[in-house]
């Protein structure tokens, strides 16, 4: 990090310092699928070459290519599934009230599916992280990230840096997407979609296949919190002598 300070008593000189940047470990981790529930689960089956690609009922002319959820996990919208992701990561971290913690939510569009019932409050995205927030028996407020595909991505390097920052001592980051009308019409008018499941690297390779699915981790700092499991550690691109432009002796650019 670059912060102004005096060097030799003289003020308005910058001086570069690197800051020790905490390790981020993960806790926990969870994940609802039409592949399966839970990484173990979930792992397996992408090892043994299995897949939850099936053809559905779409209202185009076309049949839909997809991964879904039966519909008994999403009887209002994806609050159910949520629920069930943060249940399983909270009975393995079990938070204590004195640790600060971070919620993060990510989310491509969310309960947009209420649009389609006529409901357009019920659609905004921070309901879904005050759902979030009132299941895991928090009072701080969460941070809702909406960034079309890049929205687990930056989630979770969001709450790694604010951990390595300080700003937290723990953050619980989950992404939760379901499929609805204005999604699938979405995708088909870009022409991205495959009439057959997705062939990610393969030459004939003619779009994506969407999928439904809820899954989160649990990121911290065991030296801030001995109480926060530890599984793994996230890895993270080595610090650099500089956050911005520098003006200063150190001469660094960006």
């Amino acid at each position: 990090m670059c912060r102004i300070s005096s060097v030799n008593g003289r003020n308005g000189i910058s001086s570069c310092d690197r800051m020790q940047r905490l390790p981020v470990w993960i806790g926990a981790a969870h994940g609802l699928s039409a592949l399966g529930e839970g990484v173990a689960a979930h792992v397996a089956r992408m090892r043994s070459g299995g897949t939850a690609l099936r053809e559905w009922p779409a209202p185009a002319s076309k049949p839909l290519i997809a991964g879904r959820l039966p519909e008994a996990l999403l009887p209002d919208g994806p609050h159910r599934l949520l629920d069930l992701c943060l249940t399983a990561m909270l009975a393995e971290i079990a938070p204590l009230p004195n640790e600060r913690w971070m919620l993060v939510l990510a989310s491509t569009k969310g309960h947009i599916e209420a649009l389609e019932h006529g409901d357009a409050s019920a659609s905004a995205l921070p309901l879904l992280g005050e759902h979030m927030r009132q299941r895991c028996g928090r009072i701080e407020p969460p941070v809702v990230i909406s960034l079309a595909c890049a929205s687990g991505t930056a989630a979770l390097i969001h709450a790694c840096t604010a951990i390595e920052q300080g700003h937290c001592d723990h953050a619980l980051v989950v992404g939760i997407d379901v499929l609805s009308r204005f999604v699938l019409d979405g995708f088909a008018s870009l022409y991205a979609l495959d009439a057959v499941p997705c062939r990610p690297f393969d030459d004939k390779r003619a779009g994506t296949s969407l999928g439904e699915a809820c899954a989160g981790q649990g990121d911290g700092s065991p030296e801030r919190s001995p109480t926060m499991p530890t599984t793994s550690v996230v890895p993270r691109a080595p610090a650099k002598d500089c956050c911005a432009p520098c003006n200063g002796p150190c001469g660094k650019r960006l």
